[in-house]
């Protein structure tokens, strides 16, 4: 180690003690480099350090999200999308066309229909591939909330998972087995 990288790596984890938290070391296989890049863009990630902050970061939101914790899912608090009632378009959020030259918008009538209507337009969306493209996984979680929300919202407080008589299930309170 040379003394630049030991002068750079010492003031690193001078900063790193003033902050709560733990310290977790993570190594990443070079042969995994073409895939953060690829996704680099979607998280908003110049290099691999920050890609694994914020993959764990999102991750983390997500799970408070699944136990109704302190950030639970609500149309109006979704991190990628955004909806207009007036409009029934779930569109999602890039602003100034920072992660994407296109946008990616959903006409959200579907939600006020039936049962069959709703799983039909939900699976239409989820068919096709722009996930691949342009979507993390979070964002994919928040775009199936943000369908079950509407449906809810338009059907008297109903689940579409209540309507297809599937009991609901506490996440925090399971236990593992």
């Amino acid at each position: 180690m040379t003394q630049t990288t030991a002068k750079t790596t010492r003031s690193k984890l001078r900063k790193a003690t003033n902050l709560s938290g733990e310290v977790i070391h993570l190594l990443i296989d070079r042969s995994e480099h073409n895939l953060i890049n690829r996704y680099s863009s979607t998280f908003q990630s110049p290099d691999a350090t920050t890609f694994a902050k914020t993959v764990i970061g999102t991750t983390l939101r997500w799970m408070q999200r699944m136990i109704n914790g302190p950030a639970t899912f609500t149309i109006e608090t979704m991190d990628s999308w955004s909806f207009s009632e007036t409009a029934m378009q779930l569109t999602m959020k890039n602003p100034n066309k920072t992660l994407r030259d296109w946008e990616r918008i959903y006409d959200m009538s579907f939600t006020q229909g039936t049962l069959e209507e709703y799983n039909q337009g939900l699976a239409s969306i989820l068919s096709s591939f722009w996930y691949k493209i342009d979507a993390t996984p979070p964002c994919v979680v928040e775009l199936i909330a943000c369908c079950d929300l509407l449906f809810t919202k338009y059907h008297n407080k109903l689940s579409p998972a209540a309507a297809a008589g599937i009991a609901h299930i506490n996440i925090s309170e399971s236990t593992v087995a």
